[in-house]
C-alpha cells in the first residue's frame, strides 16, 4: 500500500565500445520513466527511449556524460552506434553530469530498454533489480517488509536463511557509508599515532647521542 513507483532493471555485463575506444561502465536495461520519475534526471541532449521502443525491443541507448567524453570526445554522439555485448545500439540521448546517485554513477551509465536487455542481449525473461519509491519516508520500512514477504511467496521461500533476494534502502546505504567513513577515520588516526611515536623515538635517540657525545666536554 505504501508503494509509489516501481521500475524493473536488468544488469548487462560488459563494456560500451565505439570504434577503437572502450568504456567499462554500468549498462542497465530500464524503463523510459525510471531516471526521470525516480531521480529527476533528464538528458541534456536528445531524449530517453520511449514505451514503443520497449515494446519493439529497440536497439537504442542513453549514455552518461563521462561515457560520451571517453568514446566521442568533443564529437557529436547523437545518432552514432556503440557496441554493447556484441549488439549495435544507437545513441539517442546524453545525460548531464550528476555523479553518484543512489547505487550507480550517472556519468558512467548506459541505459537501454529493459526488453532489449532481456531478449536481444541476454536471452532471459526475468529482472535483476527493482527500483522502488515509497509514497513517503514513514512507509519505507513497511514497504521493505511487504516486498520481502511478496518475493518470498512468489519464489516459494519459507526459510529466510535461503533468501535469493535482498532489499537495500537509502538509509542502509547511508549507514554503510557512515561505517566506512568511521573505519577510515580510526585507521588514519592509528597511522598518525604510529608516525608520531616513530618520529618521537627518532628525535629522542638523536638527542641522546648528541648529549652522550658532549658529556666528556661538559
Amino acid at each position: 500500500p505504501g508503494l509509489d513507483t516501481i521500475e524493473p532493471a536488468v544488469l548487462v555485463p560488459g563494456a560500451i565500445s565505439y570504434q577503437n575506444s572502450i568504456f567499462r561502465g554500468t549498462v542497465l536495461g530500464w524503463t523510459p520513466e525510471a531516471l526521470g520519475s525516480v531521480f529527476n534526471i533528464y538528458p541534456e541532449e536528445g531524449s530517453f527511449f520511449s514505451d514503443e521502443d520497449v515494446r519493439q525491443h529497440a536497439k537504442v541507448i542513453v549514455i552518461g556524460h563521462k561515457v560520451k567524453q571517453e568514446l566521442f570526445g568533443d564529437s557529436d554522439a547523437l545518432g552514432q552506434f556503440v557496441t554493447v555485448h556484441g549488439q549495435k545500439l544507437q545513441v539517442v540521448g546524453i545525460l548531464p553530469t550528476k555523479g553518484q546517485v543512489s547505487a550507480f554513477n550517472v556519468d558512467e551509465i548506459g541505459l537501454i530498454p529493459y526488453s532489449t536487455a532481456q531478449k536481444t542481449i541476454l536471452g532471459i525473461n526475468y529482472f535483476h533489480e527493482l527500483f522502488i519509491r515509497a509514497k513517503n519516508s514513514e512507509d519505507v520500512d513497511t514497504v521493505v517488509k511487504d516486498i520481502t514477504a511478496t518475493l518470498r511467496e512468489l519464489h516459494g521461500i519459507t526459510d529466510p536463511a535461503k533468501d535469493d533476494l535482498f532489499v537495500v534502502t537509502q538509509e542502509s546505504v547511508i549507514a554503510t557509508i557512515r561505517t566506512i567513513t568511521q573505519t577510515l577515520t580510526i585507521f588514519l588516526v592509528a597511522i598518525a599515532s604510529i608516525s608520531l611515536m616513530v618520529a618521537g623515538i627518532g628525535i629522542m635517540n638523536i638527542m641522546l647521542v648528541s648529549v652522550a657525545e658532549r658529556t666528556r666536554e661538559i
